[in-house]
């Protein structure tokens, strides 16, 4: 059986990015500890180590891919850390969020 492909618009960057979908296991696993994970996330988006808050930043990336519909009860605190780490002094940091950005506004209909 194939695996499905979620081609997303993404109308903020301009560009078309084919994502696999991760198993069932993974999602319902980020859907029942999303928020307990995010916390530590957000924590982490404002450490003082730049490396910490890079993985951070990417870790919420790859939270935000498989928390799909999910992630609107949350959004709330997703934008909260999301708002925070884009005022960062690390480009790659910021660069990161700027692409969870385009996930959070994926566009699903095109």
């Amino acid at each position: 059986m194939p695996k499905s492909v979620c081609a997303c618009t993404l109308k903020i960057c301009s560009v078309i990015v084919p994502v696999e979908r991760s198993n069932v296991g993974c999602r319902t696993l980020v859907y029942h500890n999303f928020s307990k994970i995010l916390s530590g996330v957000d924590g982490d988006l404002a450490d003082w180590v730049v490396t910490t808050r890079i993985k951070s930043a990417q870790l919420l990336y790859v939270l935000l891919l498989n928390e799909e519909d999910n992630v609107t009860q949350h959004l709330h605190k997703v934008l909260t850390a999301l708002y925070k780490a884009c005022a960062d002094d690390e480009p790659l940091v910021v660069q990161h969020v700027s692409g969870e950005c385009c996930v959070l506004y994926c566009d699903d209909t095109a």
